[in-house]
C-alpha cells in the first residue's frame, strides 16, 4: 500500500468517529465548531506534514494517476 494512503485512511477514520460521536450525542452540540477548527488548523496539517516527511521524494513528485 502506498505510504500516502495510510494518513488518508486515518483522516477517514477520524471523520467516521466524529459522525458516530455526533449521532450518539456524546459531546455537547456546541463542541463541533471548536473541534472543526482544531482539525482544520492543527491536526490535518500535522498529518500532511508527517506523511510527506515519511514519503520518498520520488513518490511525491510522481504526478501520474
Amino acid at each position: 500500500m502506498p505510504l500516502i494512503l495510510t494518513p488518508l485512511m486515518a483522516i477517514f477514520f477520524i471523520m467516521l468517529l466524529g459522525t458516530l460521536v455526533q449521532k450518539l450525542k456524546i459531546l455537547p452540540s456546541n463542541a463541533d465548531q471548536s473541534l472543526n477548527l482544531y482539525v482544520y488548523y492543527v491536526a490535518l496539517p500535522a498529518i500532511i506534514v508527517t506523511a510527506l516527511s515519511n514519503t520518498p521524494i520520488n513518490e511525491i513528485l510522481q504526478w501520474g494517476l
